[in-house]
């Protein structure tokens, strides 16, 4: 089982969205319950589930992953 700070994505996409560390907290927090996948970036309430990095357009893949480093 993961645990929140396994959510990496997440933590880069909140970072390169300018979050506030309590909302990606909360972000991290709930795909962990949710047993979301690890490369989760964001859960799309429309659509009703996490968006993963591979979903992102090439230039938003290259912009989380260098935030990753």
């Amino acid at each position: 089982m993961s645990m929140p700070r396994d959510y990496k994505h997440i933590a880069a996409w909140g970072k390169m969205m300018g979050s506030h560390r309590y909302y990606i907290d909360q972000q991290q927090a709930m795909a962990a319950s949710d047993n979301a996948p690890i490369d989760a970036v964001y859960y799309n309430d429309r659509d009703k589930k996490w968006t993963v990095i591979g979903d992102c357009n090439a230039n938003t893949q290259a912009r989380v992953r260098e935030l990753l480093k």
